[in-house]
């Protein structure tokens, strides 16, 4: 039994791109198994990953959108007639990130630019870790457990809506939805509005749903008296309990709002438990429901900002200040006192930077966001300092896991706190930046000298430095938050575009002076960093010239 513990079930994953470099250095460039992933496939058409997808189980695939042949929203349109269940995260130039943007209708998770940024792409996969867990334990919920009739039901109707809040709902299909959601027992074409419940118990512990469903039913009949005008839904991918409640014509905003408050104590005293409730404004049509769950959210979140446990999405816009952005000169200082080893001058500003946002009444949108500046300054401190700020991040390793687990903005600004007095406490760390940083900028400096050189390895700038390649290889990545081959290609492609901007030369030989002895690979590498053809930056030049000589 201990061994079957250990045992941890990998998501299977398929990478989809025309270019095999692409394709491979996404499946070597990451420690998938560390993630919680395995790369079981990467092929280089359309027409090739949906026949897989077809035959096979997978959970993710990583799909270019431009490609020949079918490219990628016409695959991911295809699985999602064929009712493939894949989530999808779609690599984009960034001439194509309008067609990414477009995409997301079609349920795609998320999508990330050309050339990929490591970290931004670890995380990406984290979070989507997370959800698939989080998917994985609700499916295994509902085949392992004996349920009536009844009860089976309402694990389907969970699963019905919870596809929706996630996914939206596709035009085509609208009525057939609203059909579906009727016999659920909401009837959208009535006025309605939805309350999202989070319950802190239920995210800390897996509790049945059954339990869930009938503690806020018997709330919800206990203030409204009648059980015709609400029905109980749940949102299985975020763990929150949802009361849709329909309008009548004596129902007022304020009324409402009482109403789901009053439900709030009830459950409250009866589970012994921190509940916050957010509800949405007053709605039509299947083709709002969805737009009434992220109201109704954002009403949810910003019940920390205000430190009020039941809110309406009315008074959020109302109350909280959405402009207000902390200044450069204030992460600054944090980043110098990270800097100078002075952890009470950082928590002093941190402090000072908190309680200024909390006094302004900044709504949670804002905080997030001065949040996420926040500490991405102190992340560039770290780097600065040759350490990796997810060692002192605790349990909690990204912002957004912070934010949904902290009880309250005070528990938020302490968890910052005590991040950068773990950092600046970290002095083994520190001794080791002091010797890792000139190592990375002698590497850089030394790529830059030589990046004409078409053999230029890992292995000879290691040994140009003094160090093993795997090592520095490590700490290249820490420093730069790219890998080696990726700086490289960075290097070469900037250089490649001041010499065609800067004199008359052909776009072979800028190919070659830059250390690419493929004149068509370079030129598809260019576009994708750039979005225009090298071709295409000769022609602006030159276009410029004429313009300037007339």
């Amino acid at each position: 039994m201990a061994e079957e513990g250990m045992k941890k079930k990998m998501f299977k994953v398929i990478i989809v791109d025309d270019e095999m470099l692409i394709r491979k250095r996404i499946r070597l460039g990451f420690d998938w198994n560390a993630l919680g992933y395995e790369v079981e496939e990467d092929v280089g058409s359309g027409g090739e990953a949906l026949r897989l997808i077809t035959e096979r189980t997978y959970d993710l695939a990583i799909v270019d959108i431009a490609m020949p042949g079918m490219n990628g929203i016409e695959l991911v349109k295809r699985l999602r007639e064929e009712n493939l269940p894949i989530h999808i995260i779609f690599l984009t130039g960034h001439s194509d990130f309008a067609y990414a943007q477009q995409a997301i209708k079609y349920g795609v998770y998320d999508y990330i630019l050309k050339p990929v940024n490591e970290e931004e792409f670890t995380r990406m996969l984290e979070k989507l870790r997370d959800k698939l867990e989080e998917e994985k334990r609700e499916q295994q919920f509902l085949e392992n457990l004996s349920l009536g009739q009844s009860d089976a039901r309402l694990i389907m109707e969970a699963k019905f809506f919870s596809d929706i809040f996630q996914y939206g709902i596709q035009e085509e299909i609208a009525d057939e939805i609203a059909v579906q959601a009727g016999e659920a027992g909401v009837d959208t074409e009535a006025e309605y509005s939805l309350s999202v419940f989070r319950i802190q118990l239920y995210t800390q512990e897996n509790l049945p749903l059954l339990a869930q469903s009938q503690k806020l039913y018997e709330a919800g009949r206990r203030v409204m008296d009648k059980g015709e005008d609400f029905t109980v839904l749940f949102d299985l991918f975020n763990n929150y309990c949802i009361l849709f409640k329909e309008w009548s014509v004596r129902d007022s905003r304020e009324g409402v709002k009482e109403a789901m408050e009053q439900v709030r104590e009830l459950l409250e005293q009866d589970l012994e438990t921190v509940i916050r409730c957010g509800i949405s404004s007053r709605k039509k049509g299947i083709r709002q429901l969805v737009n009434g769950y992220k109201e109704a959210v954002c009403a949810l979140n910003n019940t920390k900002a205000f430190r009020e446990k039941t809110m309406s999405y009315e008074e959020v816009g109302k109350r909280g200040d959405s402009h207000y952005r902390v200044s450069a000169a204030k992460i600054k200082e944090v980043q110098n006192c990270v800097g100078k080893n002075d952890p009470m001058g950082c928590e002093r500003m941190i402090r000072n930077i908190f309680d200024e946002m909390i006094g302004r009444q900044c709504n949670y949108e804002c905080i997030s966001m001065n949040a996420n500046r926040l500490l991405l300054g102190i992340s560039e401190a770290c780097i600065a300092s040759g350490l990796e700020i997810r060692r002192f991040m605790g349990e909690y390793k990204s912002l957004e896991a912070a934010f949904e687990y902290l009880m309250t903005l005070g528990e938020v600004k302490e968890w910052f706190c005590s991040m950068v007095k773990a950092l600046i406490e970290s002095k083994s760390t520190q001794a080791a930046a002091g010797k890792n940083m000139p190592i990375v900028g002698k590497a850089c400096e030394y790529m830059q000298h030589h990046c004409s050189d078409v053999e230029l390895t890992q292995a000879e700038v290691a040994e140009r430095v003094g160090v093993t390649p795997a090592y520095l290889s490590g700490i290249f990545k820490k420093a730069m938050g790219v890998s080696m081959m990726q700086y490289l290609s960075m290097v070469r492609l900037e250089k490649a575009r001041e010499l065609l901007l800067g004199k008359e030369i052909e776009v072979r030989e800028a190919a070659a002076l830059v250390g690419y002895s493929d004149e068509y690979y370079f030129s598809r590498c260019f576009k994708k960093y750039y979005g225009v053809s090298p071709s295409q930056v000769k022609h602006l030049k030159s276009r410029g010239s004429e313009n300037s000589t007339t």
